[in-house]
């Protein structure tokens, strides 16, 4: 017959994915079928031959999770058949095959003799079978109309349907339904006991609400009711209420200089920080891809500012662009002018403090304004007032 090279044999899987995943167990067995040529490409009709396969894992010289061996008789034109994983075993076992974790690779050897002389005719990675097997190995049947089989990482999962309108949303690795793409809040405390909503947009997390803590994170008191001398000349944290009214607090949170910001003993819940202006940068890219980071005391984009900016009456008309669609709910609490000592822009625009100094006096923010959909990075002195919002580590 001839000596068997790699090129001897034709390869062709049949591999009856679709029907496969139309039952709860998929059949633990793959189609296979070759024709047997010698070297000078006759096809070796009517002849007992001996075939082993051996499934390895990750890559083509990978374990071998599991080996077998058919001894089929091929046809007149040189042509066999046979089913992969119901052969003679050698090792491992062919139920147990973790279908999904990582690739799987198949590989052929020959003896065109019938015996134990194989000659390896190749290694070829297995694309669809797996997926229909894994889906017979572990994959439960559904309980619900229209709900929804996926992998979570470890196990199948099933996720109930959503309601008319909801949208399908990653939320902390999860998928979610949610409401316009704005995952489900949860609730953060700070060491005063004020407790804060939370929003997920994108890889972030951040609080919907301006930070009210009146002390740093080990219970030190921040500073508070400065002289107007006292705030311009200190370098250490200090906070403002607008206008020095309970409500601006319950509805804005405090203004904090930069200071408090920086300070070591931490201004953030456990778990959470003052974003950097990288953190801002992110957040500003995911809301709007044609936004330019890049700028410095000027408008990065033209749209991010409506997508973050709350809808509320309690912002000067017309709040332009304000859509909120993040669930950011940015409200219009104003500033605190150092070199004036004036509060400035209540209901007009919202300044928020990121924690990248840029000299010793100057630090980066952000701004918006009722009159704009645009987000602003500015660069003002670090003893403004300005709000803080808290982004989880």
């Amino acid at each position: 017959m001839g000596t068997i090279s790699k090129r001897c044999v034709l390869i062709f899987f049949c591999l009856f994915t679709s029907d496969f995943l139309l039952f709860a167990q998929a059949p633990q067995a793959i189609p296979y079928q070759a024709i047997a040529r010698n070297a000078s490409g006759t096809a070796i009709a009517s002849t007992a031959v001996k075939v082993r396969f051996s499934i390895r894992d990750s890559i083509a010289t990978g374990p071998v999770r599991y080996q077998e061996t058919h001894t089929p008789t091929t046809s007149a034109l040189g042509l066999f058949s046979v089913n992969v994983g119901a052969g003679t075993v050698v090792s491992g076992s062919f139920a147990g095959i973790n279908w999904g974790k990582n690739a799987k690779f198949l590989q052929v050897e020959l003896d065109p003799s019938g015996g134990n002389t194989f000659t390896n005719l190749g290694t070829t990675q297995m694309m669809s079978v797996p997926y229909a097997l894994n889906a017979g190995n572990g994959l439960a049947n559904g309980t619900a109309n229209n709900q929804i089989m996926y992998w979570n990482g470890t196990a199948w999962t099933r996720l109930n349907p959503g309601s008319n309108g909801q949208t399908l949303t990653i939320c902390n690795g999860v998928l979610t339904w949610t409401n316009g793409g704005v995952c489900p809040s949860s609730v953060v405390t700070d060491v005063d006991g004020n407790t804060y909503q939370t929003v997920t947009i994108g890889s972030q997390v951040w609080m919907k609400e301006n930070l009210k803590v009146s002390k740093y994170r080990n219970g030190n008191a921040i500073p508070t009711g400065l002289t107007d001398a006292a705030w311009s000349a200190t370098t250490s944290g200090a906070f403002a209420i607008y206008d020095n009214l309970a409500a601006n607090n319950t509805t804005y949170g405090k203004l904090y200089n930069w200071y408090a910001v920086a300070d070591p003993r931490g201004l953030c819940p456990a778990g959470w920080h003052v974003p950097t202006e990288h953190d801002w940068q992110l957040l500003t890219k995911f809301l709007d891809l044609s936004a330019d980071t890049t700028i410095v005391n000027g408008a990065s984009s033209f749209s991010a500012g409506g997508i973050i900016k709350a809808i509320s009456s309690l912002w000067t008309s017309p709040n332009i662009g304000s859509t909120n669609s993040s669930g950011f709910s940015a409200m219009p609490g104003g500033f605190y002018e150092y070199f004036g000592f004036s509060f400035n822009d209540i209901g007009i625009g919202a300044y928020f403090w990121t924690s990248t100094g840029i000299s010793t006096t100057v630090a980066t923010s952000r701004v918006l304004n009722y009159s704009t959909a645009s987000l602003f990075q500015n660069q003002p002195d670090k003893n403004h007032g300005y709000s803080v919002r808290c982004l989880k580590d």
